[in-house]
């Protein structure tokens, strides 16, 4: 295979108690090039270290591969963020290897500047990163929090009625196709949402590029493949 197309995982969060703000969604779609992995918090870093461990120790003697997004992860639960305080700030921060910083504006300027490093790179790579938080339409909602995300994370709020899940979940799911190149069409089955969702936080990223060192159909043979 000389291209490789991967999905990064899209992550959808749903809250049905916790009380938040919304966000502007505009897909961010530009090149990637790793030469751009400085990154400005190492927050992203950590937070990846961590899931896996983490993961890795739920799924003692796994016999699959496994496959999700740190980043895709750590955006959603960054917008998260933006709308907690309290202990729920401070444990959201811990996760996500952030300092707490009284000015939201400057710790969500910087965690935006490293997701945006994903989404910058060269002609031969191509990176897409797309937020959106869908809202009950009596969810109650503060403009500050509509501000800080929107200009951070390019998310915009969308109002549905939870209520009529089933088209709710139909829409949303419509959403995550459109911003997956039709990659994810069905991220949630069946009765995975129900009236008293209040809150939908997604993050979608998609990817495709050349492999650093191409697998040449020459070199390739049938032969036995074995897990990681």
């Amino acid at each position: 295979l000389k291209a490789a197309e991967n999905l990064g995982s899209v992550l959808l969060v749903l809250l049905t108690t916790l009380q938040l703000q919304p966000y502007k969604c505009e897909r961010i779609c530009t090149r990637f090039s790793p030469e751009q992995f400085t990154m400005e918090t190492e927050g992203l870093k950590g937070f990846a270290s961590d899931l896996y461990k983490s993961l890795i120790s739920e799924t003692p003697g796994c016999s699959q591969n496994m496959f999700f997004s740190p980043a895709s992860i750590y955006a959603a639960f960054s917008i998260l963020l933006a709308g907690t305080a309290g202990k729920t700030e401070e444990e959201i921060e811990k996760a996500l290897h952030v300092a707490h910083n009284k000015d939201k504006k400057k710790l969500h300027k910087a965690i935006a500047n490293d997701l945006d490093r994903l989404t910058a790179g060269t002609a031969e790579t191509k990176v897409c990163m797309a937020n959106k938080i869908f809202l009950d339409k009596d969810f109650p909602i503060k403009n500050p929090y509509l501000s800080l995300v929107s200009a951070f994370y390019a998310a915009t709020p969308e109002l549905l009625t939870f209520s009529d899940s089933e088209t709710s979940r139909v829409h949303i799911n419509q959403w995550v196709e459109g911003k997956t190149e039709k990659k994810i069409k069905e991220l949630f089955p069946v009765d995975s949402i129900d009236h008293r969702t209040k809150m939908v936080i997604a993050n979608a990223i998609y990817f495709k590029g050349l492999w650093t060192l191409p697998f040449e159909k020459s070199d390739t043979r049938d032969s036995q493949f074995t897990l990681l």
